[in-house]
C-alpha cells in the first residue's frame, strides 16, 4: 500500500519531470530561437541559448535559473554585436514545451520588476527536439 507522503512524493517528481535535459526550439518566419538544458541540479537549470530573430542581430549565451513548480526564472549572460549583456528570462513548463514569459522590467531594461505578474504566450512555444551532434 503507498502511503499518502509517498503519492504526494510521486506527483511533484512527475511535475519536476516535465522540465527534461535536451533541447527545445522555435522556428517561424525566419526567426529561430535555441535552448539546450545541459544540467537539472535540484531546483538549479543551467544550458545554453541564442536567439535569431529575422532582421535582427543574432545572440547566444548561456542561462542559470530556478525551478519553482513549472516556472524557471534566471539570468542569460550573452554576446551580441561583440558586447556581453546579462537580462533576466523567464519561462513556463507545460509538458514537453517552453513558453517564454515577458514582464514589467526595471530602468535597466534587464531585470523583472514583479516576477509574478510575468506574462506566458503559449502560442509561441519552444517544442523539444532532438539536440543537434
Amino acid at each position: 500500500m503507498v502511503s499518502e507522503q509517498e503519492m504526494e512524493t510521486e506527483t511533484v517528481m512527475e511535475e519536476r519531470d516535465s522540465l527534461q535535459l535536451g533541447c527545445y526550439e522555435y522556428k517561424a518566419d525566419g526567426s529561430e530561437v535555441k535552448m539546450e538544458i545541459t544540467n537539472i541540479n535540484g531546483n538549479i537549470v543551467e544550458g545554453n541559448l541564442s536567439y535569431a530573430f529575422a532582421e535582427k542581430d543574432k545572440n547566444t549565451g548561456t542561462f542559470k535559473g530556478t525551478l519553482h513548480d513549472d516556472k524557471v526564472i534566471g539570468k542569460y549572460t550573452f554576446m551580441s554585436e561583440g558586447v556581453q549583456s546579462v537580462r533576466d528570462i523567464a519561462f513556463k513548463v507545460e509538458k514537453d514545451q517552453l513558453v517564454e514569459g515577458f514582464g514589467e522590467l526595471d530602468e535597466s531594461g534587464t531585470t523583472f520588476t514583479d516576477t509574478t505578474s510575468i506574462n506566458y504566450n503559449s502560442t509561441t512555444p519552444w517544442v523539444k527536439i532532438h539536440c543537434e551532434e
